[in-house]
């Protein structure tokens, strides 16, 4: 049976199995602080004997030993790049001139060795080997005689101590997984579309909005404060709810609720707003005309009355100027609206954010196009009103859009899931509200649907979370605008979108996704690194 070795914080296993068990004292050992020691009988050679590295050693001329590694699994060290060295350490002292060599052949028969210093001397003598990134698998160890004056048992004690280690070290207890086991994952409405989170009833627990394409509702979920929730109260919406979003529209101190409703077939277009009670319940919806088939909705004061007012994105459904549209409905302060104006955008709009993308001080929109493959940028006057998009590339079938400082030098950046494409493209901010050419990540999954960024691993740095497929993809940044591999969790089948919080209050950054086919929400609590 493998022996279980806890190695900095993260879990690896060794297991060790000896072709001469008498040569070795003892036979087997636990790994502590990352590294054990045998005491083994001292090699037996020929004067001048160099054999070399020989896959299988004579007895009498070197002793063999076969070591089997097994090494954490990339999703394993999720939170951290780090690089695995398996190192050998030969220490042994003599009385007569001698030079032991210490080789490793790895699973996949490449052959490392002889270590360094390679020296023959009389009394204390080492000789150290390190492999880089390993093979799991069983490595064959071998301790051979260079150079051993007969009889060698009677003028050698030899130690060979063993190390895996991980490196850099790891500053964090990471256990490599975002899921855990026996996490509920709450029914909501039929055929869910969008999720946001927020404190609805004011007792410091994150609580879940969700929209029901199907059933024309948004469900809302009590958090329990343990990453766990109250099963869903339904409130309707209108008929087609595609994306919700929550803030104080009417200055209370309560979440209030906006829903971007796609409408059905013949019927209208509008933003449902549920004003809340400060108890987890809200009142009836109040809509407001807006563009044809919006699909989205956020919030910002975007003409700087300290009101908050609504931005909408509207699909290529429908005749124009109401298609292809952004639509921004000015707030009252008393969560009543006015009149929507709408503003031009790319091809079938499914997606927008707002931001201070030129460093103005006024708000500004961004819009990701679906069927044009571009982002949108709408730059505010500060007044309500926004200057004429201007276009750029980002994947196949842009499907979401949000913004952060992915670089670190102040200055907003974008990233977009490509539905189609399965990628997310990231665009960084010139700091004037233009942006840079696109660079694009393979999210490993099928259909990116939705996506979010936050400070998952505790570093300081923000990275990406996707939802597609089957699975929710983590991209780690890396603080240069750039990221690593995407790492993919399970979830619930089609999810469809993706936002993170801290569910269960431990001070890291949780995910929760809305899964269509299921009707479901997944709920993936982050019990990797503390900051």
């Amino acid at each position: 049976m493998p022996t279980h070795v806890l190695v900095a914080g993260l879990l690896a296993a060794l297991g060790f199995t000896w072709s001469r068990a008498e040569a070795a004292t003892p036979s087997r050992g636990t790994i502590t602080d990352g590294s054990v020691s045998w005491d083994f009988t001292p090699v037996v050679g020929g004067t001048l004997v160099d054999v070399g590295i020989l896959d299988t050693c004579p007895l009498l001329l070197c002793d063999n030993y076969d070591l089997r590694v097994e090494l954490p699994v990339p999703a394993a060290i999720f939170y951290q790049t780090m690089t695995a060295k398996l190192s050998f350490q030969y220490t042994w002292s003599s009385t007569l001139p001698t030079g032991l060599d210490i080789y490793a052949i790895g699973p996949n028969g490449d052959h490392h060795g002889p270590g360094s210093p390679n020296t023959i001397s009389i009394g204390p003598g080492e000789e150290d080997l390190t492999i880089t990134d390993p093979a799991e698998g069983v490595w064959h160890v071998r301790s051979v005689a260079s150079l051993a004056p007969l009889p060698t048992a009677a003028h050698v004690v030899a130690t060979l101590a063993i190390s895996l280690r991980l490196e850099p070290p790891p500053t964090r207890a990471c256990t490599g997984t975002l899921l855990l086991p026996g996490v509920p994952e709450p029914s909501v409405g039929s055929d869910p579309t969008s999720v946001t989170a927020g404190d609805f009833n004011g007792d410091g627990k994150l609580d879940l909005a969700v929209t029901n394409g199907g059933f024309n509702t948004v469900s809302v979920l009590l958090g329990n404060g343990d990453g766990t929730f109250q099963a869903a109260v339904t409130y309707l919406t209108g008929s087609g709810p595609a994306s919700v979003t929550s803030e104080d529209f009417n200055g209370d101190g309560k979440l209030d609720l906006a829903v971007a409703v796609f409408g059905s077939q013949d019927g209208p277009s509008y933003v449902s707003v549920l004003l809340g009670n400060g108890d987890g319940t809200f009142q009836a919806a109040v809509t407001y005309a807006a563009g044809s088939r919006p699909n989205s909705v956020t919030s910002g004061d975007f003409n700087g009355d300290g009101k908050l007012d609504l931005a909408v994105a509207n699909s290529n459904l429908g005749p124009p100027p109401a298609r292809d549209s952004v639509s921004v409905l000015l707030g009252n302060g008393d969560g009543t609206f006015q009149a929507a104006v709408s503003y031009s955008a790319g091809t079938a709009p499914g997606s927008v954010t707002s931001g201070d993308f030129n460093g103005d001080g006024k708000p500004d929109l961004v819009v990701a196009n679906f069927d044009s493959n571009t982002v949108s940028v709408l730059l505010g006057n500060g007044d309500g009103t926004f200057q004429a998009p201007v276009g750029y590339l980002a994947g196949a079938s842009p499907s979401s859009v949000t913004s952060g400082d992915f670089n670190g030098d102040g200055k907003p950046d974008l990233v977009v899931a490509n539905y189609n494409s399965s990628t997310v493209s990231v665009l960084l901010g010139n700091g004037d509200g233009t942006f840079q050419a696109a660079a694009s990540y393979d999210v490993a999954g099928d259909f990116a649907a939705s996506v979010t960024s936050g400070d998952l691993n505790g570093d300081g740095r923000l990275d990406l979370a996707v939802a597609n497929g089957s699975t929710v993809s983590v991209l780690l940044g890396t603080g240069d605008g750039t990221f690593q591999g995407a790492v993919n969790y399970a979830t619930g089948p089609g999810p469809s979108s993706v936002t993170g919080a801290d569910f269960n209050r431990d001070g890291k950054l949780d995910l929760v996704t809305v899964n269509r086919p299921h009707n479901d929400v997944s709920i993936l609590l982050n019990a990797g690194c503390l900051p």
